[in-house]
């Protein structure tokens, strides 16, 4: 086995399984802080968003920890590549429009 397969085990094993948690606890909690609060603010509705598409992202359990849900659920297969794509780029989207939403809410000229 080389020595590089070797090194990405280990650091998917002891390092990558943690954030993995994490990251999940922490979107949790984000979801949970976001519903709790005023939705009708665009910024926390966004963040909202992100966080649950975090959540749903796939992503992470099929490339880092190799779980593949198509061998599984053999309909999943055909809508896993769209689910991916949605999730992440929902993600990419919403944190992009919460910036420039930022940008316009401290704008001084529009006040």
């Amino acid at each position: 086995m080389p020595t590089y397969s070797i090194i990405t085990y280990y650091i998917t094993s002891f390092v990558g399984i943690p954030m993995f948690i994490i990251g999940i606890l922490d979107n949790l909690i984000n979801v949970c802080v976001f519903y709790t609060s005023n939705l009708r603010n665009p910024t926390t509705l966004l963040l909202f968003i992100v966080s649950c598409s975090n959540i749903l992202d796939l992503r992470i359990l099929s490339i880092c920890f190799k779980f593949d849900i198509s061998i599984i659920n053999g309909s999943c297969w055909k809508i896993r590549y769209g689910l991916l794509q949605l999730f992440g780029l929902t993600s990419i989207y919403c944190t992009i429009y919460v910036s420039i939403n930022q940008v316009f809410i401290t704008s001084k000229e529009n006040k």
